[in-house]
């Protein structure tokens, strides 16, 4: 008696490189990420909440040139700003702009205020909370914005 072969198995599809390796000429030239970090209390030493806000995970990080409405600023370096924002009760942000700062990149502070409140205007946080209740914070945090 003869025993069928077995059948052979079929190939695995082929193995796609990640997205991160995909070469720069095909990654589209107009759109910028922005990351936020180094987040914290301006004063931690002060009236310090019972829970910290935290940045929505569906927070927008990546945007076309036309939604941050870049007219005259010049995106070819990364930028790195130094932000103040207060955080409401009901988890929106509201930048400060007298505080903001230019860590890195060539624009002015009105140019970084403009595009710091251009990313940030849509962030949602779960908010500060102090003896059980939503309470308004000021943070601040280092905005990374980059292609």
């Amino acid at each position: 008696i003869q025993t069928p072969l077995p059948s052979p198995l079929p190939l695995p599809p082929p193995i796609q490189p990640p997205a991160s390796s995909i070469p720069e000429e095909s990654a589209s030239k107009d759109s910028f990420l922005a990351k936020m970090s180094n987040f914290g209390l301006t004063n931690p030493n002060h009236d310090i909440p019972d829970q910290l806000a935290l940045p929505l995970p569906a927070n927008q990080t990546e945007f076309s040139a036309q939604e941050l409405n870049l007219t005259g600023i010049d995106l070819s370096e990364e930028l790195v700003l130094k932000v103040v924002v207060l955080i409401y009760a009901n988890g929106k942000p509201e930048l400060l702009p007298d505080y903001i700062q230019v860590r890195q990149g060539n624009i002015s502070i009105e140019q970084a205020q403009q595009l710091a409140q251009q990313v940030i205007r849509d962030w949602l946080f779960a908010p500060t909370y102090m003896a059980g209740q939503a309470v308004v914070q000021a943070y601040r945090f280092q905005l990374t914005i980059s292609h």
